[in-house]
């Protein structure tokens, strides 16, 4: 049985417009290049439609499993990494802690807040906050998880990363139960207010933000449907919830972040170490999707050369060298920075390796990836790649 490593590059996708390049393809990239002209290059669909091109939705398109099965929201995946614990009339919620000025959503990450910081504001919060059935749990940074009792069937949230720089009146929650999130979120503000700024963070705290809200989840094994025993090396709670919760193993890896100082090379360290008691190890990288947010070319492509210089080049030697390894390279969904969220959207792929390499002209970018005429539906990626 042959081993296969797949590169979760988040958000790396992108678009361009008006003759201009994308992050990948003003990237120095030698080693994705390398992988991309021996091996297979195509695109892929990973947000079906009728579902919000969030990470929650694409990873688990990407992974084979159809959103309409299980599926409830971010909040309660990114609950179950935590172990948080779900019971039956809960509604679960990532809650952001947000930087919002003259009514504008200011800062959806309130300037990468560090989790100490963070993690005082929360302990105030559930000091103070007065509301029987509300229970805050601090996740990493700006992420956290808010359980709440009640029936929010037919609420509406927005991401906080979707309105950056638009007035929130417009995006507040809306639907059953709103007024109650809304009033939460309004006594929130007084309380952080009274505990100053938010540390050392460069924007400060001033309000929570709801979003990705849902009940407790139930996904498939992913041993079970592939006959694969597989693991995840991520610094973010959403994808080692999924990874929980289809049966995979999270590898722990110091120093990793979920941004753009995050220890790349780590993360293919402690996958090449590992890859003997696994099937498939997916290495997710969170950095280009935090630097599409922010809006910032320089930095995602910075994030793009880092992951091909730490990350791929130890991963093509490594397969080179072992014949029965497959090298996969795809993201989840674009996060164009032109438009600083995520974007439904087809994404690039690379399959290297496997003892089958070819010889092309080739990069991996979003525009050799079209004019490659080879396209996989959604859902069949891993089918696909174990076929390889």
């Amino acid at each position: 049985m042959k081993k296969h490593i797949v590169v979760i590059p988040d958000g790396a996708a992108d678009t361009a417009g008006g003759g201009s390049s994308t992050p990948l393809e003003s990237a120095r990239t030698p080693w994705l290049d390398r992988m991309a002209s021996r091996g297979r290059v195509g695109r892929i669909m990973n947000t079906p439609s009728g579902f919000p091109p969030g990470s929650d939705v694409a990873i688990l398109s990407l992974l084979g499993f159809s959103p309409e099965k299980g599926y409830t929201g971010r909040g309660p995946l990114e609950a179950a990494a935590m172990g948080i614990p779900m019971g039956k009339g809960d509604f679960i919620m990532r809650m952001n802690l947000v930087g919002i000025k003259n009514g504008l959503m200011d800062d959806y990450s309130a300037g990468h807040i560090s989790t100490r910081d963070s993690g005082r504001i929360i302990k105030l919060l559930n000091s103070r906050l007065d509301e029987p059935g509300v229970r805050f749990f601090t996740g990493s940074g700006y992420r956290h998880i808010a359980r709440i009792k009640g029936n929010f069937s037919g609420l509406e949230l927005t991401p906080p990363h979707d309105i950056t720089g638009r007035k929130i009146s417009r995006y507040l929650p809306s639907g059953p139960g709103s007024g109650r999130l809304i009033g939460i979120m309004e006594r929130a503000r007084k309380i952080i207010s009274s505990c100053g700024s938010g540390g050392t963070a460069k924007t400060p705290a001033t309000d929570v933000w709801f979003w990705g809200g849902g009940g407790r989840p139930a996904l498939p094994s992913f041993r079970k449907v592939y006959g694969r025993k597989a693991a995840v090396i991520t610094a973010v709670n959403l994808v080692k919830g999924i990874a929980g919760l289809c049966g995979m193993d999270v590898i722990k890896v110091p120093g990793i972040t979920g941004y753009l100082d995050t220890d790349y090379a780590a993360k293919a360290e402690y996958a090449l170490r590992n890859i003997k008691r696994y099937d498939m190890i997916f290495i997710h990288v969170e950095a280009p999707d935090e630097a599409g947010h922010e809006g910032s070319f320089s930095k995602k492509k910075r994030a793009i050369e880092d992951i091909d210089r730490h990350i791929i080049r130890p991963l093509y030697g490594h397969v080179l060298h072992n014949p029965g390894t497959v090298c996969a390279v795809i993201p989840d969904h674009p996060t164009p920075v032109s438009r600083k969220t995520h974007v439904r959207g087809h994404v690039p792929f690379l399959v290297f390796g496997g003892g089958e390499n070819r010889a092309q002209a080739g990069r991996f970018t979003e525009k050799y990836a079209a004019s490659s005429g080879f396209e996989l539906e959604s859902f069949s990626f891993i089918n696909f790649l174990l076929g390889q």
